[in-house]
């Protein structure tokens, strides 16, 4: 005997007729968060060593992750601000494309037909 599956109400949706959803933020594991957790607080240690210490190890730890930090900074800015520009200036174009006519689309090409191609028959 086979079991039959349970029956659904069907003006419930399955699971396997809604589409799937992308998050916005990755899911992360409480491990990962733990580990992130201890390398902030190692580097927050070593930029006080630096500081307060005066280590010279810690100090050129230090300003290469000030560095390295920066650079990612000025990165995600120049992005933003590209992102803006084009935002602008695609809003700005926007009705000047509007107006323009489109180029006419090339004829579908075709192949030539067995009588148009020379043979050793017809040369």
């Amino acid at each position: 005997m086979s079991q039959d599956p349970p029956l659904q109400d069907p003006s419930i949706p399955s699971a396997a007729d809604e589409p799937l959803r992308e998050r916005l933020f990755p899911q992360l594991s409480l491990k990962f968060l733990l580990k992130l957790t201890a390398v902030c607080a190692a580097m927050m240690w070593a930029f006080r060593a630096g500081a307060m210490d005066n280590l010279f190890w810690a100090k050129c730890l230090s300003v290469v992750l000030i560095t390295a930090m920066a650079c990612f900074f000025a990165y995600a800015v120049m992005f933003c601000i590209a992102y803006f520009l084009a935002g602008v200036s695609g809003a700005i174009l926007e009705p000047f494309h509007q107006n323009r006519p489109l180029p006419p689309s090339p004829g579908s090409a075709s192949l030539p037909s067995q009588s148009s191609i020379p043979t050793k028959d017809n040369a």
